[in-house]
């Protein structure tokens, strides 16, 4: 072969290689696989929207954070005149943290600002969904994924623009924080969750213990302020929603009962209610940890999808088994049940029960009438499940927190004898 031979091919190689890393693994069925959930969202949506799951924009639509708006336009009337029983006075009924009325009174927000504020909060929520999904490339997985997202609890987060959203939108964001490693500030997005809606508190005390030592006593006694200020809005409410129905959680199962001894309308202990669901729980976690095989435990290494993962996982468990977690709270289950699933390689019979769990919790926790308490029950497997997949990391951390609380304790009392 003559030296013009081998130049021209070596100029051809030289542009193959310049271009292959623009195509590097990519293939029109990858690319696909990859997009089904754009693929599929436009018909499923149009037949959410003749069943009635949503309608933006009209006059019925956004309603939750209506109720909000309304009573923020109340003010500076006294707040234990909102908080008052509801009434036809439309500045009575409030149930939310009132730092919220005087944020949104601040900001100049009101009634006209509805439209904006919903529409914004969908749009948020879809971003953060299509990003913790972009690399699904299991076509099924992709469906299970879109079918929850456009499940009756999401539906409902969205149609009625819910304060869950917003709170949603400030946990990812303080996610995004503690991966940076940006506690202090992720501390004060939690402190202002806490503040606007009350389950987002515990995530005050689990920043303390990963900020620097110098900061903790600070945070501590903002903490004790917000704690304050959140338990001295909880004493104003005069009647918390209540109702089994529209609810999920540790204590509907009591809920349950009493509905079939007593009929609707009436209301369990908590302190019953929540004892049965622990007991349901702990049989159901038994039963599984005698017959279930488990290939390999969930591990944490520190990544990224990790920390969402427990972040929006300790969400939903906060919320379920404080009680009084209405359906639409399930969001973040969605998303910790996505990088659960990103950080985890599950068996197939594993993976297959897990996501027939997520579907029937979805489908059938909401409102499904006389098979809700299969969506109930199928929801108590799937966190049995995750118990005992997640139990080395959970008995690692229990411990680590008895030392954390133990050295946090000593330095308050070191500080208190020297002064």
């Amino acid at each position: 072969m003559n030296s013009k031979n081998l130049l021209v091919r070596w100029r051809r190689n030289r542009e193959v290689m310049k271009i292959q890393p623009l195509f590097k693994g990519f293939s029109l069925s990858n690319w696909s696989k990859r997009n089904i959930v754009t693929i599929c969202a436009i018909p499923i949506v149009w037949w959410q929207l003749i069943n009635g799951w949503i309608y933006f924009g009209t006059q019925e639509g956004f309603g939750d954070f209506l109720y909000v708006l309304e009573r923020a336009d109340c003010l500076p009337i006294p707040m234990e005149e909102l908080y008052s029983e509801r009434t036809e006075n439309v500045c009575t009924g409030y149930i939310y943290g009132s730092v919220l009325l005087r944020v949104l009174n601040f900001l100049g927000l009101g009634q006209p600002a509805l439209i904006p504020i919903g529409y914004t909060f969908f749009a948020i929520v879809g971003l953060f969904y299509l990003k913790a999904t972009k690399n699904s490339t299991n076509i099924f997985q992709s469906l299970v994924y879109l079918s929850l997202f456009f499940s009756p609890p999401m539906i409902l987060l969205f149609e009625r623009a819910n304060l869950d959203s917003l709170i949603f939108i400030l946990i990812t964001t303080y996610a995004m924080l503690i991966i940076r490693k940006y506690f202090v500030a992720a501390f004060f997005l939690a402190a202002a969750a806490s503040l606007f809606k009350f389950y987002a508190i515990p995530l005050l005390f689990i920043t303390i213990f990963f900020s620097k030592k110098f900061f903790r006593l600070p945070l501590i006694v903002v903490s004790l302020i917000v704690s304050i200020q959140v338990f001295l809005d909880i004493d104003r409410i005069t009647h918390l929603p209540w109702d089994a129905r529209n609810m999920f959680g540790n204590v509907v199962w009591g809920e349950y009962l009493l509905y079939l001894v007593k009929g609707s309308q009436t209301h369990a202990n908590f302190v019953f209610s929540t004892v049965l669901g622990l007991g349901i729980l702990g049989t159901i976690w038994w039963f599984l940890k005698k017959k279930m095989t488990v290939v390999s435990y969930w591990t944490y290494t520190g990544s990224r999808d990790q920390k969402f993962f427990i972040v929006y996982l300790s969400m939903y468990l906060i919320c379920f088994f404080s009680g009084l977690s209405v359906d639409y709270r399930l969001v973040f289950l969605l998303f910790a049940f996505i990088y659960f699933e990103k950080t985890i390689n599950l068996n197939p019979a594993m993976a297959i029960l897990t996501r027939s769990c997520m579907l029937m919790t979805f489908y059938l926790s909401f409102n499904f009438e006389l098979l809700q308490p299969l969506g109930d029950l199928a929801q108590m497997v799937l966190i049995a499940i995750l118990l005992i997949l997640l139990e080395p990391f959970i008995r690692l951390n229990f411990v680590r927190l008895i030392n954390e609380i133990q050295v946090v304790t000593t330095m308050i009392f070191d500080r208190a004898s020297r002064n």
